[in-house]
């Protein structure tokens, strides 16, 4: 699909630079959808089972910004192992 994002295609994937800058492009790509808001920061870091995304933004009309923190991870349990 053109909508949504592709952050839990790589939960599973070897966390390396070139999957994290993937993940940095798909959720800047989202983000630049919106005009209410403008990225001040994306910061992503590993989790052992997915990721962890910082954010922040800034609403365009009021100046004020707002710090986000979004978790991707597979959940995993010993029927799973």
């Amino acid at each position: 699909p053109d909508y949504g994002s592709i952050i839990w295609d790589y939960i599973m994937e070897p966390k390396n630079d070139t999957v994290k800058d993937i993940i940095v492009d798909d959720a800047t790509r989202i983000i630049a959808k919106d005009a209410r808001v403008s990225l001040r920061s994306l910061n992503v870091y590993e989790e052992e089972h997915g990721f962890v995304l910082e954010i922040v933004l800034k609403y365009v009309f009021t100046g004020t910004e707002e710090s986000f923190r979004l978790s991707f991870e597979q959940l995993v349990s010993e029927n799973n192992l």
